[in-house]
């Protein structure tokens, strides 16, 4: 993993501090690139991570997804294009998409959003949430997608097919101190495991989606 994220920075960023005399200073480290936490593609061959260039003005950071061979024989390329940050990117099973969560132009609050890999072309956004929408998790067969909301101020966890459509609440949450973690399916595809935190952590799952 080291050695990935070494490459992920040399490679998006081509810094070259042997040949540099650099004065550290707070507005130098301010304006450095941030290389954000990488995502493996399910093939294994490439990298998906977020590059942010922050801003004193929170309205001008711009941090957008980048993808790079993991073998570090290629360039890093940029797959986005926006002001707000992309997160909660995760691979489809078959390796030919990319969701993720985001504020993009016209959106009031983060939407989820598909980016074709294989294709190329602009995301797609999936959902549209008037409290807006985090947290996504491909299913095993890559046809549906598990997220968070909290509407009515209440977090639930939804479940949306992948070719679009309305979300469907899939638990029942009546506690506003709760909020739900990370999203993960079981391999069957019929349950999903959940982080649920309030005062404590627990581990719970929802049974039977299907």
């Amino acid at each position: 993993m080291f050695r990935l994220l070494l490459a992920i920075t040399l490679l998006t960023f081509n810094l070259s501090f042997a040949q540099t005399k650099l004065t550290l200073t707070h507005e130098s480290m301010w304006a450095m690139k941030r290389v954000g936490a990488p995502e493996i593609s399910p093939d294994g061959k490439w990298v998906v991570f977020t590059v942010t260039e922050a801003s004193y003005d929170d309205k001008e950071n711009v941090s957008d997804l980048w993808l790079v061979p993991s073998d570090g024989s290629g360039k890093a390329r940029r797959i986005t294009s926006g002001k707000s940050a992309e997160s909660g990117y995760k691979w489809s099973p078959d390796g030919s998409q990319i969701v993720f969560s985001a504020k993009r132009e016209g959106d009031e609050v983060s939407q989820l959003y598909l980016l074709n890999i294989k294709d190329g072309g602009d995301a797609q956004r999936l959902t549209n949430i008037s409290t807006g929408a985090a947290a996504p998790s491909w299913s095993p067969d890559g046809k549906m997608i598990a997220f968070t909301a909290r509407l009515n101020d209440r977090d639930d966890i939804f479940t949306i097919s992948t070719t679009g459509g309305i979300g469907k609440k899939i638990t029942s949450n009546n506690d506003p101190r709760v909020f739900f973690g990370s999203l993960v399916w079981a391999p069957n595809g019929k349950t999903i495991y959940f982080d649920k935190q309030a005062r404590v952590n627990t581990i719970s799952m929802f049974e039977n989606l299907r």
